[in-house]
């Protein structure tokens, strides 16, 4: 939870959670309060309501989560083209100069939400790499199809 509480504040996020958050292993899921009086054994549960994010070393939002905070005029976005867009799915880094928009103002150690025209495509972190600032790639929607094809 002390994750999910420290990425929301790092993406300048205002979002608050009024229902319940429930722990399954190292994934977060909201659900309703009145939904909790039907659960009776909580350790055979493997998912329930809105999945959020998981915690492996550090906070990996979900894409519905992502999605609901890009809706937010305060949070910390910034804007790139087509071309970086798919070069940050497929999981690369985006460096300073393929940014066309940011706001607000790029300041190393923070997260912004990448943005392309409307859609969020994940999450990048400002970081400097040999004194040239980049948006080191945190998690993208990509990730799911990568994960995916491990598998096969």
């Amino acid at each position: 939870m002390r994750e999910y509480e420290e990425f929301l504040k790092n993406i300048n996020s205002s979002m608050l959670i009024e229902k319940e958050i429930i722990k399954i292993n190292d994934k977060r899921f909201i659900i309703n309060t009145e939904l909790l009086n039907f659960i009776k054994d909580r350790s055979r549960l493997t998912y329930i309501g809105t999945f959020i994010g998981r915690t492996k070393k550090t906070w990996n939002p979900s894409t519905i989560l992502l999605e609901q905070i890009a809706k937010e005029d305060k949070t910390n976005k910034i804007w790139v083209n087509d071309e970086t867009a798919w070069l940050f799915v497929c999981g690369r880094d985006i460096f300073i100069e393929n940014i066309l928009k940011s706001s607000p103002q790029i300041m190393l150690g923070l997260h912004y939400l990448v943005m392309n025209n409307n859609d969020c495509l994940g999450v990048a972190r400002a970081d400097t790499i040999k004194n040239k600032i980049i948006m080191n790639n945190i998690f993208d929607v990509g990730d799911f199809l990568r994960r995916e094809k491990k598998l096969e």
